[in-house]
């Protein structure tokens, strides 16, 4: 028999037998095999001297901006959209309903050649949660209005998480996971479960504004109100931490803030960079625990500090009632002055500059605050900038 492992648009296999599913060492090697074939074909997906390559490289002709499909922008449109969008639609909708059905391939735009048709279970586990506005799913408006509901102040926007467990690969390497095939499908099904199952029902009960575009495997793709996508990413953390039970493996995120018109393509890419940047917080640096970052608000940070700063100014903040939006905006251009000390002295005038803020602009009383963001701003700047920017946008007006 064939083990079959998709890499991109390139299909790899390596022979087997039952043999290598029993012993430890024969799977670990075995499992070695599937890695290095992947890797091997990752490097072959434009070798243009097979006899089959233009089969691959077919393409659409006669497209114009009027025949594009306005979904993709690749192929040619057939009605609305193009095929294959379209396919994604239909299947999408399935999806979205809370039920469990049979139905057939080509009833949700899963087409085989030949006319090829097989049944397929639309099991609660591979549907996403979903929120509705009547009859259909909330748009992207409806998820931005619903923002800051329990606020009487608070921007309407969307916000876009993605996450992705760190150092996965290097786990199983030197963990006992994958000693064994039952060890290795046990670890593999319980850490999906967790992001495809559980967290999809904590949105469903806690953070009904939000909507899953991909939760499966050891990643997060989400979005909704951009209030309940933050607190519902410090819950993720949370719980993935208590998840695993040790510092071997951790979860960094990349969130944007927009509006609900921002187009989603660019939303996805745009987050995913801010991703990229979390999971290259360590690059230079010899780290006990690498990478546990979030980026947001224009800011990377490791996850404990981030979580420590939020959790005292939170505290401090919650009845700050007097502090006007002007002085907020200079609390943000202090934290900036305390990161850019080395790029110009002048910028070490910060701590006179937030003396002078309070001791001008804001009741006495309140002053026991200036000793923790004195402390904060000066330790970690970029945390406190983005815990005071969430903060910011829950007091505005859109």
């Amino acid at each position: 028999k064939n083990f079959y492992g998709l890499s991109g648009v390139m299909i790899s296999s390596v022979e087997c037998n039952k043999e290598d599913f029993k012993e430890g060492e024969k799977y670990k090697a075995f499992r070695k095999k599937i890695i290095d074939s992947v890797e091997d074909k990752k490097f072959q997906k434009f070798n243009l001297f097979k006899e089959d390559a233009f089969d691959i490289l077919e393409y659409d002709t006669n497209i114009d901006n009027s025949t594009l499909c306005p979904i993709c922008n690749i192929r040619k449109v057939e009605d609305k959209n193009c095929f294959i969008c379209d396919s994604f639609i239909k299947l999408g909708k399935r999806l979205s309903k809370d039920s469990d059905e049979l139905v057939f391939s080509n009833q949700i735009g899963i087409d085989f050649d030949d006319n090829f048709v097989i049944k397929i279970r639309l099991s609660p586990k591979i549907k996403s949660y979903t929120l509705f506005d009547g009859y259909s799913p909330a748009d992207f408006k409806v998820l931005a209005d619903n923002s800051c509901q329990e606020l009487e102040t608070g921007i309407k926007s969307l916000a876009v998480l993605k996450a992705d467990v760190d150092n996965m690969g290097k786990f199983l390497e030197k963990s006992d996971v994958t000693n064994s095939f039952e060890n290795f499908d046990t670890f593999s099904k319980t850490m999906d479960n967790f992001f495809s199952i559980y967290i999809p029902n904590i949105m469903r009960n806690k953070y009904p504004n939000t909507y899953t575009v991909f939760a499966g495997g050891d990643d997060l793709f989400l979005l909704g109100a951009w209030d309940e996508v933050l607190n519902l990413a410090r819950e993720v953390e949370s719980e993935f931490k208590s998840f695993v039970k040790g510092d071997d493996l951790s979860i960094s995120f990349g969130i944007a803030i927009a509006k609900p018109t921002t187009p989603i393509s660019y939303l996805a890419d745009y987050t995913e960079k801010l991703l990229e940047d979390a999971k290259d917080i360590d690059d230079g640096k010899e780290v006990a625990h690498p990478k546990d970052a979030i980026s947001l608000f224009g800011e990377t940070v490791k996850w404990e500090e981030y979580k420590r700063v939020y959790n005292l100014l939170n505290k401090q903040f919650k009845n700050f009632e007097v502090i006007n939006t002007s002085n907020l905006y200079t609390l943000l251009n202090i934290c900036d002055m305390s990161k850019k000390i080395k790029e110009d002295i002048r910028n070490s005038l910060w701590k006179s500059k937030l003396n002078y803020l309070f001791s001008r602009n804001i009741d006495t009383k309140y002053h026991y605050i200036l000793k923790d963001l004195n402390r904060e701003i000066e330790k970690s700047p970029e945390a406190t900038k983005m815990f005071l920017s969430e903060f910011i946008y829950k007091r505005r007006r859109s």
